[in-house]
């Protein structure tokens, strides 16, 4: 990112897909780089802190719902989460 010209301290929020290794491994990383705050879904949460993949969530990181809203700057996106790699959420 730095070669590039972008300062990784404008990253305010990370959103992770799933919690498999590939998608969390330098999320403690990134995370101490950015300081941004993570948003996974639950599910995935308890899969990739399970695994020991990550950090336990701290306070400023967030559970992804189905039908949340997250405004990145002047986008809006609507989170949908659908069954894959974890288990699917109850209904």
């Amino acid at each position: 990112m730095m070669r590039m010209g972008l300062d990784p301290q404008d990253i305010e929020i990370i959103i992770i897909s799933h919690g498999h290794f590939d998608h969390t491994g330098s999320l403690e990383y990134l995370k101490e780089l950015t300081g941004a705050s993570v948003g996974m879904s639950e599910a995935d949460y308890q899969l990739a802190t399970i695994a020991g993949e990550i950090p336990e969530r701290d306070e400023n990181d967030f559970v992804i719902t189905d039908g949340m809203e997250i405004t990145l700057g002047d986008t809006t996106l609507t989170a949908l989460v659908t069954p894959g790699h974890t288990p699917a959420p109850s209904r």
